[in-house]
């Protein structure tokens, strides 16, 4: 065997974090019959062994399993398997093989056929399903190329800059789309974890964006989800801070993000330079409509800032309304009166209405404006009460960036030629 490893049991979410995917994913698979599990106590595991058919290696650590070393497997030779359909990489965060395709790519070597051994073990032991790491994907007729160029991006190399040039000629950038398996990740609320089967479990949950998964060689959605993960425990974690465990892929969602709309730039720079008009450029579609209240929810669950909003949200003749990131609030003096009991003077600290975290809810809820408590002594209506200064320069730094992205966006498409005023209060791409 590649690995010699003794008989171990692991929970879903260890499965879920040794493979790279969701443990939505995993609970999937035992549903649906694909992945073998037993339950002790309540618990649900799964065998350590099934890990060989479902691992993602990278290509480096796949040309390093001793069997395909030794059949001396080249670079090239993993692009011909990949090519004649043998083996499909996936994206999760960038390409990556399960062990079993380290046996295509060794029949591959040695002349037999990579499809036809796509299911066995590299030295002998239970075949293994491989349909998990994504049978190759047909894409359907599309003239320009757009959606074959997307998949490719989505599936096998998950690099914004390889995507063709012609993919970028749209008018506005389009919203950018993560690759396989990648994804944000964020604490969200406090609460309690558990069933029947045992004490709940004290703790903090964690939230994910929208992804994309190869289930059963079928490119599947992943929507953002509040519930994706649960840090047990009686620590403290800031909400909407970063799980330690998911830093490095949500490091790479914001690095391909920022990868993403440096390809749309550096495109439409070549046009410009070459004469081309911006406005004869087609629409970039979203994925979903249009819905300011979605983006707006999103912003809100995601813990966003103004700046991660889309480029067609701030396309308004007016700046939009200013909507407070989660957890951002102002607080300020309101009417005072005497205490019924002392006859002292007081005066009730008011907050802004807004969205946050609260305990034992894994979403973002809203929260009315309201009375917060009483300050004793006598204060001017609409003052900063000291204990809430710094929460009110953050309340203003936030609404100052919220314009001045407002600002920076239809000032950059106005310079350009990409805006044009229509009736009503919307300027829309031309």
């Amino acid at each position: 065997m590649v690995e010699e490893v003794s008989r171990t049991l692991l929970t879903v979410d260890e499965f879920a974090r040794l493979v790279g995917v969701s443990p939505g994913t995993v609970r999937n698979w035992k549903t649906s019959g694909a992945l073998p599990t037993e339950t002790v106590e309540g618990t649900t595991l799964v065998d350590y062994a099934e890990v060989a058919g479902r691992k993602l290696l990278r290509e480096t650590e796949l040309l390093n399993l001793p069997a395909v070393k030794q059949a001396q497997v080249s670079e090239t030779d993993v692009t011909a398997a990949i090519v004649a359909g043998g083996i499909a990489p996936t994206a999760a965060p960038d390409r990556r093989y399960s062990i079993n395709d380290g046996a295509a790519l060794v029949a591959w070597k040695g002349g037999g056929s990579a499809v036809a051994v796509a299911g066995v073990p590299l030295e002998g032991g239970p075949q293994q399903n491989t349909d998990s790491t994504g049978a190759a994907l047909e894409c359907g007729p599309d003239h320009s190329g757009r959606f074959e160029a997307l998949i490719e991006y989505v599936t096998v190399h998950a690099d914004p800059a390889r995507i063709p040039a012609t993919f970028w000629d749209t008018r506005v950038c389009p919203e950018f789309v993560p690759p396989v398996g990648v994804f944000r990740a964020w604490y969200g609320g406090r609460g309690a974890e558990g069933d029947d089967s045992g004490p709940l479990q004290i703790g903090t949950a964690i939230g994910r964006s929208a992804t994309w998964e190869l289930e059963d060689g079928q490119l599947v959605q992943q929507p953002a989800t509040d519930l994706f993960g649960f840090a047990e425990g009686d620590d403290w974690h800031e909400p909407g801070s970063l799980p330690p465990e998911y830093a490095a892929v949500s490091l790479r969602y914001r690095e391909l993000e920022r990868a993403w709309r440096e390809a749309w730039l550096r495109r439409r720079r070549e046009l410009l330079a070459a004469g081309v008009s911006i406005e004869a450029l087609p629409h970039a579609l979203a994925f979903e409509r249009r819905d300011r209240v979605a983006a707006i929810e999103r912003y809100h669950r995601e813990h966003l800032s103004p700046a991660d909003l889309p480029d067609w949200f701030f396309c308004t003749e007016e700046c939009p309304p200013f909507v407070p990131p989660t957890g951002v609030f102002r607080f300020e003096y309101r009417e005072s009166d005497a205490d019924p009991y002392t006859g002292q003077p007081r005066t009730w600290v008011c907050s802004t209405e807004g969205w946050a975290q609260e305990i034992g809810k894994p979403g973002v809820s809203f929260i009315p404006a309201q009375r917060v408590h009483r300050a004793p002594g006598t204060f001017r209506s609409g003052a900063t009460p000291p204990e809430h200064g710094a929460a009110n320069q953050r309340y203003g730094l936030a609404e100052h960036e919220w314009r001045e992205e407002w600002r920076h966006r239809v000032a950059f498409y106005r310079a350009e030629g990409g805006l044009q005023r229509q009736a009503g209060a919307v300027l829309m791409p031309k």
